[in-house]
């Protein structure tokens, strides 16, 4: 079977080679690309001390990924651990994004400004379409400086689509196996980008599993409808407005190994609003926001009380860069108040997040760039919680060693409050614990980056050593809670190549290009006992293959994961993307998870979650 999947792997190369024969126009790519994530203000990525790759809209949507984390997850960026089918939270749990192996300490944001609830961290990423993203920018490391008490191992920063120059509708219907259908339909203007949606996915069996000799069961997820709306307003100048909203409806059977025990049945909603407002100039920025998340979740059959969870936060930032004594200057400020409000378990909690930060930049010889930056973050735990006061200094250099070739390396704490999950949840399958302390810790990275007509070369090599890290474990009475693990590191490699092998042909071969992202970590800490334990994968690779012409795109890519977490096993997906033009609009086919592999998405010793198996998707899209 490992030899048929390499041979069908090199089938595809060839295919994409063989239809660029008789393509036109040449496919363009740009090496200084701009980002904001790791400065907050736009940088050019290479000129950065910081390890940044970037999913361009077109990237993503040629993946054939269902949503945009399954997207992210094929361009080889995260890592993610799914709960349900297409990412859906599975009676409240939320499916997991990891940063170079590392669980728990990613921090998400939508056009700069956090997402994440503080009840368990949750954000959903499954419920944004790729339709309505512009790019996504991943920094990898501490970034607590700029971003804040939840941005220990990275941040993922979601660029929603903004307005355009003139009217632009579009339309997208697709169908697949399983009952899945995915259509979208919207339009850009000069002043308003609106989008809805609808998903849908027949009912699957088997997305969960207990494994028990006496007390195992399974979760099945019922059929699940997905609606979502997405909306840019930009009314005057500096001034936009950014509005998605997202509800989900679906269902789960737990269906006992033992036939003495009848099923139960659960349905389930879910409604999320996020609405930014923003001012943004070249050297002021200025923004208040609002994210609210509902989860209703009922057990019909034996019958009981609904349960309802509600989350949200709001709050402002603030950020202004200047010039002063031969120095760039970064300076600002937010304010978020977090709550979670559980009916069913540990009630109503809130903390108020505050912070002030200071970040400055020089360049020197015309080859070296320093920056240094600190950050004071207050947390207020209410409530008669904890509260926390942390300095927060980070440090970073690049050196141009010439027109091709930079160096970067970069220095930084981290730390992050236990969330309400983590100290006050309570139901009959897990337990908080009010006792737990912060994690902190330190980040180290130093890379290089290379730009060459025929390669694009991002690696970095990286240290992360945090103590009292939040890990959660399964305790002898099969109830899962948290502790503090005494020491928690994970080093390793990183890295982002792209290959234009046929750059410069006076073909249409040069449309074609080669990409490798991955990583090679070793995330290790200390178990309940004390004992050193691996907590997440130690290899993930993302293979693609992308011919990008005016009639016919082509996309492969392959995820490997080896050396897993928890005794799971390894396993290679591949994925098939083409459009075809045609005389109004294009034709898609999609084949998701090729070989039709038992896909683990995530588990323990004694539990499993299940990903889709192969599927096939056909659509059409059309936009004027």
């Amino acid at each position: 079977m490992e030899k048929l999947k390499w041979v069908v792997l090199t089938m595809v190369l060839m295919l994409i080679t063989t239809v660029a024969w008789g393509q036109p126009e040449p496919a363009t790519y740009d090496l200084a690309q701009m980002v904001v994530t790791a400065e907050r203000y736009p940088v050019q990525e290479k000129q950065s001390s910081r390890f940044v790759t970037v999913a361009t809209a077109a990237q993503l949507i040629e993946t054939g990924g269902n949503n945009l984390i399954d997207a992210l997850k094929r361009v080889g960026s995260l890592s993610y651990k799914s709960l349900a089918p297409l990412g859906v939270s599975r009676m409240g749990m939320k499916s997991e994004v990891s940063i170079r192996g590392m669980e728990d300490g990613e921090l998400v944001l939508i056009n700069g400004v956090p997402i994440q609830s503080a009840s368990g961290g949750s954000y959903d990423l499954n419920a944004i379409t790729v339709d309505q993203v512009e790019r996504v920018e991943v920094l990898s490391g501490a970034a607590s400086t700029l971003y804040g008490a939840d941005a220990m191992t990275g941040v993922i920063n979601i660029i929603t689509k903004q307005t355009g120059t003139e009217f632009s509708p579009y339309g997208r219907v697709e169908f697949g196996e399983e009952g899945y259908q995915n259509h979208q339909l919207g339009f850009i203007s000069d002043q308003l980008n609106l989008g809805v949606g609808y998903q849908r996915l027949d009912g699957i069996d088997t997305v969960y599993r207990k494994l028990s000799s006496t007390k195992g069961y399974t979760y099945d997820m019922e059929g699940t409808n997905q609606y979502s709306l997405s909306l840019n307003y930009h009314p005057l100048e500096h001034l936009y407005v950014d509005y998605l909203y997202s509800r989900i409806e679906t269902g789960f059977t737990r269906r006992y190994d033992s036939l003495t025990k009848s099923p139960i049945f659960f349905d389930q909603e879910q409604d999320k609003h996020f609405t930014n407002l923003r001012y943004e100039t070249e050297r002021f920025k200025l923004k208040g926001f609002y994210s609210f998340d509902r989860l209703v979740k009922e057990q019909t059959s034996p019958e009981k009380p609904e349960e309802k969870r509600r989350t949200y936060n709001y709050g402002l930032s603030a950020d202004y860069r200047f010039d002063a004594f031969s120095f760039e200057h970064t300076v600002g400020g937010d304010v978020i108040r977090r709550v979670a409000d559980y009916d069913y378990s540990y009630g109503r909690h809130y903390r108020d997040d505050s912070a002030l930060f200071w970040q400055v930049k020089r360049e020197f010889l015309d080859c070296l760039v320093f920056n240094v930056g600190a950050r004071e973050q207050l947390v207020d735990g209410a409530d008669g919680a904890r509260d926390y006061s942390r300095f927060l200094p980070s440090a970073g250099v690049t050196y141009r060693v010439n027109s091709a070739l930079n160096l970067f390396a970069n220095v930084g704490k981290a730390f992050r409050a236990p969330s309400f999950n983590d100290q006050y949840y309570k139901t009959d399958t897990r337990v908080g614990n009010p006792d737990l302390n912060p994690e902190e810790g330190w980040t180290y990275e130093t890379g290089i980056k290379y730009d060459h007509r025929f390669i694009r070369l991002r690696v970095a090599l990286f240290l992360m050593k945090f103590e009292e890290k939040i890990i959660s474990y399964e305790r002898p009475d099969d109830m899962y809670s948290y502790y503090n693990a005494v020491d928690y590191e994970n080093k390793g490699v990183e890295w982002d190549v792209t290959f234009f092998p046929f750059d410069g042909q006076d073909n249409q071969l040069k449309n074609i290009t080669l990409s490798v992202r991955g990583f090679v970590a070793n995330p290790i800490a200390d178990d309940e006992n004390g004992d050193e334990n691996q907590v997440g994968p130690r290899v993930q690779t993302a293979f693609g293959i992308n011919y990008l012409g005016e009639m016919v795109t082509v996309n492969c890519d392959a995820i490997n994961q080896n050396d897993r977490e928890d005794d799971l096993d390894s396993q290679l997906t591949v994925n098939l993307y083409t459009k075809v033009k045609l005389p109004v609009g294009s034709a898609t086919f999609t084949v998701d998870n090729i070989f039709d592999e038992e896909i683990i998405t995530g588990g323990s010793t004694s539990s499993r979650y299940y990903g889709l198996g192969r599927m096939i998707k056909v659509g059409y899209e059309i936009q004027y």
